[in-house]
């Protein structure tokens, strides 16, 4: 019976096993946001910066990742965890007083709801340009050892 000696590329069970915090962090390592983050920002103009964009984007993934089934749930979250305050960007020595009020995240989630065109497109064009960048990485790998075995 022929086994298979090298291990998965990728496997699910590492994801599985992962606590929702290193899920977050994993996403937040791999996804390409910066133009709609940028867009935000610039749709924010020169109004009041209470919550920095980046961690109001970073707590609405947050509450994807970590299923939250409203709002609610997740500033509450939010309230009560500060490591994830401090993952998504919010300053932490504010403590829990750095968490968003409900209006301030409805707004900004609103702002986000109407930026959708440029979510997905966006974020799919560089997910895919980014696979095929790394698939091209690791296939020159995979010859180079090839050559040294």
């Amino acid at each position: 019976m022929a086994t298979i000696l090298r291990p998965y590329l990728f496997s699910w069970t590492d994801v599985e096993r992962s606590s929702d915090l290193d899920r977050f962090a994993m996403l937040l390592a791999a996804i390409p946001d910066e133009a709609l983050v940028c867009a935000l920002e610039a749709r924010r103009g020169h109004g009041r910066d209470i919550y920095p964009v980046r961690a109001m984007w970073n707590a609405v993934l947050a509450g994807i990742v970590m299923q939250h089934p409203s709002v609610a749930s997740l500033l509450r979250e939010l309230g009560r965890n500060a490591e994830l305050r401090q993952i998504c960007g919010f300053d932490p020595g504010q403590g829990s007083a750095a968490v968003p009020s409900p209006w301030a995240m409805s707004r900004f989630v609103a702002s986000v709801v109407a930026q959708r065109h440029r979510i997905g497109s966006s974020l799919r064009q560089r997910l895919v340009k980014c696979c095929a960048v790394r698939l091209l990485q690791w296939d020159l790998c995979l010859r180079c050892s090839h050559y040294y075995c």
